[in-house]
């Protein structure tokens, strides 16, 4: 089911159901001038995929603990510490999904970060209703930063985000996503001169792979 004020939503699992698409002040990593030297990768060489796959247990991952915050959220700027922060921002959408708790969310995104705002309010809007999630674990796949000059950083996270349902009040299932969903999110940031910002989100669900 789609929320009545996207335009373009994108369901993925259940924790980015949020406009796929840029905001206009998203930096993007030139080639030619950013060097990504902050770069993990979950699993260097995965086994094949067999032909069928067990679905993850949604119960096992709980929503409802906030993602530990890095040391990068302190500085200094780097583009390794960009790239911690950026993997962190991302990381709270199932907490934030599934407590209501914009704190963090709200308390590290601009004015200028139009996609923030749209999460924050579809998550006012579900909590207004008596719904909220589980599940939708977030998977790190890999995580490039950039550093673009002037303060102003790209965080690169390819995720990969797991089944969740969405329930009512009584705790009625009224939403399923069992399929996972990939995603390349390129995350902008500033350093303000004692603290990051998040300042723009791109969502790109057919890049990822």
């Amino acid at each position: 089911m789609r929320h009545p004020k996207l335009v373009a939503a994108v369901t993925l699992a259940g924790a980015l159901v949020v406009i796929a698409g840029c905001d206009s002040s998203t930096p993007t990593a030139d080639p030619t001038t950013a060097r990504p030297s902050a770069t993990v990768s979950a699993s260097p060489e995965r086994p094949p995929t067999p032909a069928t796959s067990p679905t993850p247990d949604i119960e096992e991952f709980d929503a409802t603990t906030p993602p530990e915050r890095p040391s990068g959220l302190d500085g200094p700027p780097s583009e390794e510490t960009a790239a911690q922060v950026g993997v962190f921002y991302i990381s709270l959408l199932p907490y934030v999904f599934a407590t209501g708790d914009r704190e963090d969310w709200d308390g590290l995104a601009t004015a200028n970060c139009t996609w923030c705002a749209k999460v924050s309010a579809f998550v006012r809007d579900e909590q207004s209703a008596g719904k909220y999630r589980v599940g939708g674990e977030i998977e790190v796949v890999d995580v490039q930063g950039f550093d673009n000059g002037d303060g102003k950083y790209l965080a690169v996270v390819r995720v990969s985000e797991q089944p969740s349902k969405v329930l009512d009040a009584s705790g009625k299932v009224v939403e399923e996503y069992e399929a996972p969903q990939e995603a390349k999110m390129q995350v902008g940031l500033l350093w303000t001169g004692d603290s990051w910002a998040v300042d723009g989100v791109a969502v790109d669900t057919e890049g990822s792979s």
